[in-house]
């Protein structure tokens, strides 16, 4: 299986606080390369990821990052629709924008929906409902209006994420800064518990927080803190004494937090109810002063139980394997091409007198050395320099090219070098049946 992973540009202004997409991208890939899965991802380059990267702009556009941001991801797009016959699955992270292209090129389109597509997004998101597949982070984060393949959650780092059985007395709430994101009810607990709040996030709403959340921010109550790399987010969420989250999105620092052994104290209103398990790694609020009890009694919550209901639901593990499972249903509805351990093809003709096949052979793999009794066959070298036998006889191919296989002889196709073997099969005869193949060896064990 070939894989175009679209993922986002790394955010490196702020390493401690931004959304650690990058390295869930980065595990999902290592996670399928593992799995012999072959991915190819998109963007600028992921630190500790195997396999090919093919990059969008470089360096940083200082005076307009987000026209930077934008010009990247529409290179990184358009440099795997132009690629788009090497790969079986698109699997984009980029929102809106590759989803508008589904219906230009033959290879599906999978998107992870980050949340409930704003107002205005969604017509894109409809228009193509059907055509594009999106899985979700969360059920309480789907549109009513749009059908979700899969809902899969994103894996938590958990070999960085070290348990801390001896906390701080701070309160945490950690992501992006905006009214729906619960901070000023953050504040209020903080208060009222007589307990310091670190707030760390982006600040995604620069008035909100200028005139709500600025004026609060007293250096000793309450801070706010924009770290400076990974460590120092581990450091954060670890030494926490507990991880307050009473908005209804997503939030993946809260189970990065239940992997470090601090419980949280969440809506029970949207997505948190999916992650947090009242009393086991955290407690379930309706409301400020239900989170200003359950910071009270935070003590009762084992830290270690934290930790092992992260490792259950958030592992690497599950998650590559839901995505696999995802892919092959995909692949299920919408092959045009039927796979094989060497690569695929796909049929461009099927009529009474002849059959045309385009076949695809990757580097460093052949076809079985096999005959037919009912066909002869054309071969038309497309890309690529192959190695092809016929009986005895064996001759290095160029593009442009073409042998002949004749009916009864013995032939094989291989691809020693590194980069994809195209060619086109002519079949004529009197059948042109799969079972029409009489192998004689075989480098995946199909020989009878």
């Amino acid at each position: 299986m070939r894989i175009a992973m679209l993922a986002p540009e790394p955010r490196r202004k702020s390493p401690t606080t931004s959304c650690p997409w990058e390295r869930v991208v980065s595990m999902l890939i290592e996670g399928l390369v593992a799995r012999g899965i072959e991915v190819t991802l998109f963007h600028a380059p992921v630190k500790h990821t195997t396999g090919e990267t093919q990059g969008g702009l470089t360096g940083w556009c200082q005076e307009d990052p987000a026209s930077y941001e934008f010009a990247s991801e529409s290179l990184s797009v358009s440099g795997v629709l132009e690629r788009a016959q090497d790969f079986e699955i698109i699997h984009s992270h980029l929102g809106f924008l590759p989803i508008t292209y589904c219906r230009l090129v033959s290879r599906p389109i999978l998107t992870t929906v980050h949340g409930v597509p704003p107002a205005r997004l969604l017509p894109i998101y409809r228009k193509y409902d059907g055509k594009a597949y999106y899985v979700s982070l969360s059920n309480a984060e789907r549109s009513p209006e749009l059908s979700y393949i899969a809902t899969i959650r994103p894996a938590v780092d958990l070999a960085s994420a070290k348990l801390t059985s001896d906390p701080a007395p701070y309160l945490l709430t950690c992501g992006p800064i905006h009214a729906e994101a619960g901070i000023g009810e953050a504040i209020q607990i903080a208060d009222a518990t007589h307990t310091e709040l670190v707030i760390a996030g982006a600040i995604q709403d620069e008035r909100y927080f200028e005139q709500e959340i600025g004026p609060k921010i007293s250096g000793r109550q309450v801070r706010y803190l924009d770290g400076s790399g990974p460590e120092r987010r581990q450091e954060l969420l670890g030494n926490a004494l507990a991880m307050l989250h009473l908005g209804q999105s997503f939030n993946h620092a809260v189970p990065e937090a239940n992997a470090c052994g601090t419980p949280a104290i969440a809506g029970v209103d949207g997505a948190m109810k999916e992650i947090v398990r009242n009393g086991l790694n955290g407690f379930l609020v309706a409301d400020v002063a239900e989170a200003i009890r359950a910071v009270r009694d935070i003590g009762s919550i084992s830290r270690s139980d934290c930790r092992k209901v992260t490792e259950e639901s958030f592992s690497a593990e599950r998650m590559v394997d839901e995505y696999l499972s995802v892919y092959e249903r995909i692949l299920a509805e919408t092959g045009s091409e039927e796979r094989r351990p060497w690569g695929y093809y796909e049929i461009l003709s099927d009529s009474a007198d002849h059959k045309v096949k385009r076949l695809v052979v990757w580097p460093g793999k052949r076809l079985s050395l096999q005959r037919h009794k009912h066909r002869a066959e054309h071969w038309t070298i497309v890309s690529g320099e192959p190695l092809v036998t016929v009986d005895d006889t064996e001759t290095h191919l160029s593009p442009g090219d073409s042998i002949a296989i004749p009916l009864g002889a013995r032939h094989r196709i291989a691809n020693p070098g590194e980069t994809d073997v195209v060619f086109i099969e002519v079949q004529t005869g009197a059948s042109f049946a799969e079972n029409d193949i009489e192998r004689v060896e075989d480098d995946f064990g199909r020989v009878p």
